[in-house]
């Protein structure tokens, strides 16, 4: 009888110390392990969007975007930085003047299939500086103004390859 409550004794034991390794394995390995976030920014095509427009409604994941014509746009053709210190330079009331302008040099409707999971960016903030934050289908609601990149292996549809929300009040 005594021999079976050491040879228990020894089970346990030799059991305690496997899971302890093993735990204290997987702990270290973890610690190790650098997460590194990719801005949202950064998954954004190297190339100007497809579509850019007004959200008119949102039917599970098919978008149906009014487009704008950009050409009303004094902006379009500029850079980045050449964009931001013309806006920069207008007031508030002029900023709005054109944003409200730009909006209603609309092109016709457009229905785009926007794929779950594909990068979405937003601002919560107006400016060329307000920091893009990771988006969801769930934020494209309509009214807001979206430009949208097409996935440039779909041919014969219009399917979403990033999503970039715009600031609105």
């Amino acid at each position: 009888m005594n021999k079976l409550w050491i040879i228990i004794g020894f089970l346990i034991l030799g059991v305690g110390v496997f899971f302890s390794t093993n735990f204290l394995k997987t702990n270290e390995n973890s610690s190790d392990e650098t997460i590194v976030e990719t801005p949202i920014g950064d998954l954004k095509p190297d190339r100007k969007s497809e579509l850019y427009g007004k959200v008119k409604s949102v039917e599970g994941n098919l978008v149906t975007i009014v487009l704008i014509d950009l050409s009303q746009d004094p902006t379009a053709k500029m850079d980045p930085t050449e964009k931001r210190k013309y806006m920069q330079s207008l007031s508030e009331a002029d900023r709005t003047s054109l944003k409200e302008k730009i909006s209603q040099a609309l092109l016709g409707e457009k229905k785009v299939l926007v794929p779950i999971g594909i990068p979405i960016s937003m601002k919560k903030e107006q400016g060329p500086d307000a920091p893009e934050l990771s988006g969801s289908l769930a934020d494209i609601t309509p009214n807001k103004l979206i430009s949208v990149w097409l996935n440039k292996n779909q041919s014969d549809k219009d399917i979403a390859e990033f999503i970039k929300i715009s600031f609105s009040r």
